[in-house]
């Protein structure tokens, strides 16, 4: 696994911070992890419908 380092706005970190309080995750990197997950999900299917299976992914266990 990497560290990687990111900005995100006031409204941004709060909301996290909100899912963290409240007990969802454990850590904001937690909360980064799950909504890059649910990102990629929907970006591969876009993919997928342009190209179709051509496109072939590294990693699929993300």
């Amino acid at each position: 696994m990497r560290k990687i380092s990111i900005r995100v706005t006031d409204q941004q970190y709060e909301f996290i911070e909100q899912l963290v309080a409240s007990g969802d995750y454990a850590n904001t990197s937690e909360v980064i992890r799950e909504a890059l997950r649910l990102f990629m999900n929907v970006k591969r299917k876009e993919m997928k419908e342009v190209f179709g299976d051509e496109i072939r992914w590294r990693g699929e266990n993300v």
